[in-house]
């Protein structure tokens, strides 16, 4: 799916770490790339109790596409080191 295809859509937490989470867990999304990066595609990167984040997929898209080689998606979480 092209950028300009998912301009304007919304992804659920858990479709955001299926489309773009490589198999990590929304423990590792929050840590690695979240809180990390605080990229734009995340509206309200400290949600609280009972709210979700806002995530566009044509801004994630955009922000995957410039910087996904900047992941270390072997990291291990601070909790597992």
């Amino acid at each position: 799916m092209s950028v300009k295809e998912t301009n304007g859509k919304s992804l659920s937490f858990e479709e955001f770490c299926k489309k773009y989470g490589r198999g990590h867990g929304k423990a590792w999304i929050k840590e690695k790339i979240f809180y990390r990066y605080k990229p734009d595609f995340v509206s309200n990167i400290h949600p609280g109790k009972g709210r979700s984040f806002r995530i566009s997929d044509g801004l994630a898209a955009e922000w995957f596409a410039k910087h996904e080689k900047e992941i270390d998606w072997d990291e291990p979480l601070e909790r597992d080191k």
